[in-house]
């Protein structure tokens, strides 16, 4: 049976209704470990009209979606990737003095000197090819893409027995869209995808993440209208997707698949000269489609709020002795979601609001920026029922930039 809330204005957890006066603290030791990662790549474009023209590129590679494909002619993209990452793990759990709520004596506690429960070191490399194709008929395009990663892992475990594994995957992506002269360009797309994950739980290797993406969707920009609209309907599945293992919150542990299925709106609109509104709505079905648990089939995963809007207007003066001075603020509203895997303990939704006034004049331009002006207090994430964070308090930030 779910719990009610105690209270949803105030934003108490849900499950907080008899807290013992004392708390049984723990000692948590972390050493620094080295995580070190280095990823390159050469990039070959061809673009073919009645001749040839061939441009080479190198850059470090942070993303895939980098690749400059213009609208005028048909192009064919190759990219070559290497990568490498190492990461040293070393932890430790014992206890340590209790502490009295509601009269509180901090006294020191000793340095951790017990054995690790985890003590290894990590490296994975990385090779990847990639090629994309572009073609355009008329006022229809289609996107084909294909990409194969081959992945070494290895675990040097200093405490217990070490593994290594070879992985080798082919991902893809097609996309097709069409634009009509009164600005409606509807689409389709369809992509899978492979994520190498380094980490280990109960010292074994965490599988590669891998997915799959159906969407189906249009942008609508009206002539005439300074803005743009946007609705998505997307099928997501992702396989041995990361989340908290529910026995010990420090390790991450893998799902068996995970579905996500919801529509996504936008809209972007420039109403007057300086005035400008955004807005957007995600709302997604998500549940776990295949666990070894059969309990867990159909429950949503932790950490996870299935509802997410927003919404913000901002005024730029134009004119006057106040020309380059602007003001905006806007709301967010984040929906509830689970502390548990078995949802009997829900995290409140929540409304925040934010505001930002800003003033440009030539090429500078000094900006102050405030999250969560009403300085709520409310839990933003629960990663299990005993690992729960609160959301930031209000903040102000001031940046002064220049822009050649």
């Amino acid at each position: 049976m779910n719990r009610k809330l105690i209270s949803e204005k105030s934003g108490e957890s849900p499950y907080c209704e008899a807290v013992p006066a004392t708390l049984t603290k723990c000692r948590v030791a972390e050493e620094p470990f080295t995580a070190t990662t280095w990823e390159c790549g050469d990039a070959l474009y061809q673009e073919f009209d009645w001749g040839v023209r061939i441009r080479y590129t190198n850059y470090l590679l942070g993303e895939d979606d980098r690749l400059r494909i213009t609208e005028e002619r048909p192009q064919l993209a190759l990219q070559f990737i290497l990568g490498n990452s190492f990461y040293g793990d070393w932890q430790g759990f014992g206890g340590a003095t209790s502490l009295n709520l509601l009269n509180p004596v901090y006294t020191p506690t000793a340095r951790f000197s017990g054995a690790p429960y985890q003590n290894t070191t990590l490296t994975q490399n990385q090779v990847g090819a990639y090629v994309q194709d572009q073609i355009k008929l008329d006022r229809l395009t289609l996107v084909l893409s294909g990409r194969n990663d081959w992945v070494a892992t290895d675990n040097d475990n200093h405490i217990g027995l070490g593994q290594s594994r070879e992985d080798s995957r082919f991902s893809g992506r097609a996309g097709l869209i069409y634009n009509f002269d009164f600005g409606l360009a509807p689409y389709i797309a369809y992509a899978t995808s492979y994520n190498p994950v380094i980490g280990i739980n109960s010292g074994q290797l965490l599988l590669p993440e891998t997915g799959e993406q159906t969407e189906v969707g249009f942008k609508f920009k009206p002539n005439g209208f300074d803005g743009h609209f946007g609705f998505t309907w997307f099928d997501l599945k992702r396989q041995n997707a990361l989340t908290t293992d529910p026995n010990n919150i420090l390790l991450p542990t893998q799902s068996g698949e995970v579905t996500s299925r919801g529509i996504e709106l936008e809209a972007v609109a420039n109403l007057a000269p300086g005035f400008k509104v955004i807005g957007s709505f995600t709302s997604y079905n998500l549940f776990v489609s295949k666990d070894l648990n059969p309990d867990l089939i159909g429950k949503v995963p932790t950490n996870t709020p299935r509802q997410l809007t927003s919404a913000w207007a901002d005024y730029t003066f134009q004119s006057g002795p106040l020309t380059g001075f602007g003001f905006g603020g806007g709301v967010r509203y984040i929906g509830s979601s689970f502390a548990d895997q078995a949802n009997l303990l829900p995290v409140p939704s929540v409304v925040l609001g934010d505001a930002a006034i800003h003033y440009e004049w030539q090429n500078w331009r000094a900006a102050l920026n405030v999250i969560n002006v009403a300085d709520k207090t409310y839990v933003a994430n629960c990663s299990s029922a005993a690992a729960c964070f609160y959301g930031d308090r209000r903040r102000a930030t001031a940046s002064l930039s220049y822009k050649w």
